[in-house]
């Protein structure tokens, strides 16, 4: 793959790679993926936890009784079972 990116851009990636620890551009844009990647799971976290706090002021809780877990594990056998992808948000 070839992409084409303007003259700021470029000067901003060989300045790191003449200043800091990159060996070359894809080093660069490689890095720059990844606080992306990050960034685009914090923003997802954080609307899945406002999520849970709305569903608890609306009254909508689960008594985490001595089947919660169980059950838990349960559902996720199943999921297992059924080839049912993880969500990213649920991953290490």
């Amino acid at each position: 793959m070839s992409i084409q990116v303007a003259p700021e851009i470029e000067a901003d990636i060989q300045e790191r790679v003449e200043r800091g620890p990159y060996p070359d551009a894809d080093a660069v844009i490689k890095e720059a993926l990844r606080a992306l990647d990050a960034r685009e799971r914090k923003e997802t976290l954080r609307a899945l936890i406002q999520e849970g706090l709305d569903e608890a002021a609306r009254g909508e809780l689960i008594e985490m009784d001595d089947d919660f877990w169980p059950s838990i594990m349960r559902e996720a056998d199943e999921e297992d079972r059924l080839g049912t992808p993880i969500p990213d948000h649920v991953k290490p």
